[in-house]
C-alpha cells in the first residue's frame, strides 16, 4: 500500500509577493499598518520535512484568520504578514509562539529566530 502523504495548504513566495505589492500601496493610501514577521529554525541542521511539517502546522494554530502565513522559496524560512498590526502586536505574538515551543513537550526540538518589520506610511 502506498503511503499518503499530506501537504500544508501554506503559500509561496512568489505567490505572496502580488498581494504584498496591493498591500504596499494601501499603505502609502491609507496609512494602513502591515508587520512581517520572518522566522528560521536556529539550528539549520536541525530542518527535516518533520520539523518543517510542525513548524509549518504550528504557525499556522497560532495565526488569525487575516494574518497570511507564506514560505520562503529556500524552505527554511516563513514569514507572516499581520495587516493593520503594529510591531506591538507582532511583538506579543511571538512572545506568546516561544513560550509554547518553550513549555510543550512536543514542541521543544524546534528552535525558532525571528525577525520583526514594520511597514508603514512615513508622512
Amino acid at each position: 500500500m502506498n503511503d499518503i502523504k499530506f501537504t500544508h495548504d501554506i503559500m509561496q513566495e512568489h505567490e505572496v509577493e502580488r498581494y504584498f505589492k496591493i498591500w504596499r500601496e494601501s499603505v502609502i493610501r491609507s496609512r494602513l499598518t502591515i508587520t512581517a514577521v520572518f522566522l528560521k529554525t536556529a539550528n539549520a541542521t536541525q530542518l527535516n520535512e518533520n520539523v518543517n511539517d510542525q513548524v509549518t502546522s504550528f504557525l499556522q494554530s497560532k495565526i488569525r484568520k487575516t494574518d497570511l502565513l507564506f514560505q520562503l522559496s529556500d524552505g527554511d524560512h516563513w514569514g507572516i504578514f499581520f495587516l493593520q498590526s503594529s510591531d506591538v502586536e507582532a511583538r506579543a505574538f511571538l512572545k506568546r509562539i516561544f513560550a509554547i515551543l518553550k513549555a510543550e513537550r512536543k514542541f521543544q526540538q524546534i528552535a525558532l529566530k525571528a525577525s520583526i518589520t514594520e511597514i508603514r506610511n512615513k508622512k
